[in-house]
């Protein structure tokens, strides 16, 4: 079982799915060959499944539109940014996308092609870190030469400490002093300007399939793309590193600052750490002040389990 700072929940299974939607996916990949097998991870209650097919092995996301309209937006602008992702070994293609009709309304679904591999498990280990920020260095000239028309507005997120510090009755309000003024200079450079590049912006390991070599490394889940600084991708990565449990901040044997300043010797560390720290605030301040969602149900077990994975690191780099 992985714990609560992995993100994971309860997922329709795939033989719960309308027997329409079944049909509709088993036309695209051939007739079964083996069990779908059902995939846990991420915010969403709907199916996540790899169906192997005599034709090929899709992986198959599907969602109640009428009872999860949102989330069939979601997935709709999904599979319209997936066929403008570049091609590449680590990015699953979109093999189909539609809206299913069903006795009791429709559902949507996208396919995707299934990649060898399982997310990695919390907490993480140095071989797999390892591999997957080689994987995404690999990727990365290629996002830089992808055109893109949106900002991922990173920026955005990163008022958890200013909201902290605003709240008196908050039991993190003591830390946000030495954390405000750096939290706001990171806003000015997250987004990129100029520099800006296609990211992912969700690097976390439910995110991320490994397989049995180094060269069966894939990113997933492409639902939030858009235009952010050049490291922020691995900055992130980190941070899911460092909620896991890990960091030497927290008794761990992985030194995050020291990876990021060896991948990115051109950008000052001092923005990772605040990274951290802020990705944690924000976390924070959602587990504490938002209503639970009924479509993503366990978002606030997450957010509060990584964001108190983080802290050790934010008591560390306080100052």
């Amino acid at each position: 079982m992985q714990p609560d700072t992995y993100l994971h929940g309860a997922r329709a299974r795939w033989h719960e799915a309308p027997a329409e939607v079944q049909d509709w996916v088993l036309a695209r990949s051939g007739p079964l060959v083996d069990q779908p097998r059902d995939c846990r991870g991420g915010m969403a209650t709907g199916v996540a499944a790899v169906v192997p097919g005599a034709e090929r092995a899709v992986f198959v996301k599907a969602i109640d539109a009428v009872d999860n309209p949102v989330g069939a937006r979601m997935y709709t602008k999904e599979a319209d940014q997936a066929r403008r992702l570049p091609r590449h070994p680590t990015i699953p293609r979109l093999v189909d996308s539609a809206e299913v009709p069903v006795a009791a309304g429709t559902w949507r679904v996208n396919l995707l092609e299934a990649h060898p591999g399982s997310p990695p498990r919390h907490p993480w280990q140095v071989s797999d870190l390892s591999w997957v920020i080689t994987a995404w260095a690999e990727l990365q000239p290629m996002l830089a030469a992808t055109p893109w028309d949106t900002s991922a507005e990173l920026s955005a997120f990163f008022t958890g400490w200013r909201e902290i510090a605003a709240d008196p009755t908050d039991p993190w309000q003591s830390r946000a002093a030495a954390w405000v003024d750096r939290e706001e200079a990171l806003c000015e450079v997250i987004d990129g300007g100029e520099a800006a590049v296609l990211s992912h912006i969700d690097l976390r390991a439910d995110n991320i399939l490994i397989g049995r070599t180094s060269a069966e490394v894939s990113f997933v889940d492409w639902a939030h793309p858009g235009l952010a600084a050049p490291w922020a991708d691995l900055a992130l990565l980190l941070a899911d590193v460092v909620a896991s449990g890990v960091s030497v901040e927290a008794g761990g044997a992985i030194d995050v600052v020291d990876l990021f300043a060896t991948h990115r010797p051109e950008v000052d560390p001092a923005l990772v750490v605040t990274l951290i720290a802020a990705l944690g605030a924000f976390l924070h301040v959602r587990a504490h002040r938002e209503q639970v969602l009924p479509a993503m149900p366990h978002r606030h077990r997450w957010s509060a389990a990584a964001s108190e994975g983080i802290l050790p690191f934010i008591e560390a780099h306080s100052r």
